[in-house]
């Protein structure tokens, strides 16, 4: 009991050095994690992975690779509502690019997973941005619609209604860490590693 509340207090320190690369700029940009690592050990219980096992079941447990994700808006739903900041991996993580569930044998399948630690998904930027750029498009079509019928309908003599254009939003740019400003710099994180296949009966 009481190394486990070890291993958890020093994971979470893990973070605070992870977070000191991410808005330092400092460290390492490609990292490698697999079984045995401290990180990946909370992994395995996160809610990303136990949901993809779970859907993976659910499907039959095909040989793979089986594709699942955990977006950005899952990671932050979890994280705030449903104890998911406890978990020390899914504090740092958050939501997942993608990642695959391939079956070793009957009673071990192996995951990967790839992770990009940015600032604008930190702060959900792609995803807003996504969704902002996708309902600006439609009120644009459907005002645009609307005023190209009234011009079709107005005498020569009347200047048209000009057509409506919304600025799309960008999201920020994904800086390189090796740039030396010391700005927020993308981290990318991959994991390799092994759990209990879901439909081992044995």
């Amino acid at each position: 009991m009481f190394s486990e509340l070890q291993d958890w207090i020093n994971a979470h320190l893990d973070n605070y050095d992870f977070v000191q690369d991410f808005f330092g700029g400092t460290g390492s940009t490609n990292r490698f994690y697999t079984d045995g690592d401290r990180l990946v050990e909370f992994l395995k219980t996160s809610n990303g992975i136990r949901l993809g096992l779970k859907k993976y079941k659910s499907d039959g447990c095909p040989d793979g690779p089986y594709f699942f994700g955990f977006g950005t808006p899952q990671g932050y739903l979890y994280a705030a509502f449903l104890g998911g900041a406890l978990n020390p991996a899914e504090f740092q993580i958050g939501g997942f690019d993608r990642a695959t569930i391939t079956k070793v044998d009957a009673k071990t399948v192996r995951i990967h997973m790839k992770n990009r630690a940015s600032y604008r998904s930190l702060w959900g930027q792609g995803v807003a941005s996504s969704w902002s750029n996708t309902g600006a498009g439609w009120v644009e079509t459907i005002i645009n619609t609307g005023t190209g019928w009234v011009n079709a309908l107005l005498p020569s003599w009347i200047p048209d209604i000009p057509q409506l254009d919304i600025p799309t939003w960008e999201p920020w740019p994904d800086y390189n860490r090796e740039d030396g400003s010391g700005r927020p710099a993308t981290i990318y994180q991959t994991f390799d590693f092994t759990m209990p296949n879901p439909c081992c009966k044995l």
